[in-house]
């Protein structure tokens, strides 16, 4: 009854089995033998599809023997794939992981993967997937290794879909001009992914016998709050990325990095923000790149009049909703370790001046061009002085506070006019700075 081959259909779940549990085994495939674990789940409870699966191998039948689906076939097909979404209910599933190891070529080979766990299924979602301690390890001739201690691939929504899908009133109305505006409203709300401790150690095939070694100590991208096929709150990090630099690079950059001492890359990001829309608000968190030997530069903001419309699936509505954003707060602050001696470096060596004498120049003209433009108040001396004074290497940290005096912030008609006479800016926004 729970698959709809028998009458009467009902539309209540019911438990097909209890406490589903495989010992494991094992595997042979030519050279490659694998020990694979426990599988095992909970409940699982499923209910009669609208349409049953008879009808579905008819359907298929039909469309085989076809040259182009009927409307009508195409409705039925997408029928059953949405009420498959609902039809059937899971329990969370451990498997406890393998071990496959083999030789072939005088090349050995060993595979393995710890605990694997997949959270509930039903009611639209996905669930989320988690896979630990990955390894792929390869000695003999060509020798590398790569390990992974966790890999997770988050939920996905399928409710908007299938809620979009239904509000569609005459499927044969659908055609390309129509998919093109109605698209997003389609897109399920996919939470994200995540990486952790991820290590490699593989030949580098582009510099001989050199050989590429890759760490990262996590990586995620979570995703929330859609609207219209676009996540509201977004934060994406990584930390602890690192790599080896080529002992001669031939890239200016990394031959800096080089001549500075460094000859392995640790360095970090994380973007987070979200969309308020009681506040109409954007607030960005964090906008911040980290380096090992290299430094800090971290923003944030907070941008007014973001109203709905500026996720609409109408472009030129979308754009219009963006030009009127207006930024309210944005501060910026900057910890020099090293990322501003080498643009300095790479910027004076296409000048071809010396990195001293350059430096100085630069610092001076930061100073008076900022002081010139803001005019010779208090708060634009300020600004100028610990600018020069973070460019010319006198201070190793600069914080820049700029606030509006507007609740509308500084937007679009602002910036335009600041284009044609920037003294106007301090009649805007206030400005603070400190540095150390």
């Amino acid at each position: 009854n729970a698959y709809g081959m028998i009458t009467p259909k009902s539309d209540e779940m019911v438990r097909v089995y209890q406490d589903y549990i495989v010992a494991g085994g094992t595997l042979d495939i030519g050279p490659v033998h694998c020990d694979i674990g426990k599988y095992q789940s909970g409940e699982y409870k499923a209910r009669a599809m609208k349409i049953s699966y008879p009808e579905l191998m008819t359907l298929a039948g039909e469309l085989e023997g076809s040259k182009e689906p009927s409307p009508e076939q195409i409705v039925t097909l997408v029928d059953f794939y949405a009420d498959l979404l609902y039809s059937f209910e899971t329990s969370p599933v451990e498997f406890d992981g393998l071990n496959c190891a083999g030789s072939e070529d005088d090349m050995n080979f060993e595979m393995s993967m710890g605990k694997v766990t997949m959270g509930a299924m039903g009611n639209g979602i996905y669930p989320a997937i988690s896979a630990n301690d990955i390894a792929v390890k390869v000695s003999g001739k060509e020798n590398g290794e790569v390990t992974l201690g966790n890999f997770t691939f988050k939920e996905i929504d399928f409710n908007p879909t299938v809620e979009a899908y239904n509000q569609i009133e005459d499927i044969t109305a659908v055609d390309e001009d129509w998919f093109k505006a109605n698209f997003r409203s389609f897109i399920p709300a996919f939470a994200g992914l995540s990486i952790d401790n991820f290590y490699a150690d593989v030949p580098d095939d582009k510099n001989g016998d050199q050989r590429v070694v890759v760490e990262m100590e996590s990586f995620d991208v979570s995703l929330a709050d859609y609207v219209n096929g676009i996540p509201s709150k977004i934060s994406l990090s990584s930390s602890g990325v690192q790599a080896d630099i080529p002992e001669n690079p031939s890239e200016d950059g990394l031959k800096q990095l080089r001549a500075m001492g460094l000859d392995r890359l640790n360095v970090g990001y994380e973007l987070t923000l979200g969309w308020d829309e009681a506040a109409q608000a954007i607030d960005i968190a964090r906008l911040m790149f980290t380096g090992d030997q290299l430094g800090t530069i971290d923003i944030s903001g907070y941008l007014v009049g973001a109203s709905e419309e500026l996720f609409a699936t109408d472009p030129q509505v979308a754009m219009i909703a963006a030009m009127g954003l207006g930024v309210k707060e944005l501060d910026i602050e900057m910890d020099n370790e090293g990322f501003l001696d080498i643009v300095l470096a790479q910027v004076a060596a296409e000048q071809g001046a010396p990195v001293e004498a350059f430096q100085t120049q630069l610092s001076a003209m930061a100073n008076g061009m900022i002081v010139g433009l803001l005019g010779g108040v208090d708060q634009a001396v300020d600004l100028g002085s610990a600018v020069s004074g973070f460019v010319g290497g006198e201070n190793k940290y600069i914080g820049i506070a700029i606030t509006s005096k507007s609740e509308t912030g500084v937007g679009m008609p602002q910036i335009m006019a600041l284009q044609a006479d920037p003294t106007k800016a301090l009649d805007y926004v206030d400005i603070e700075t400190n540095t150390q």
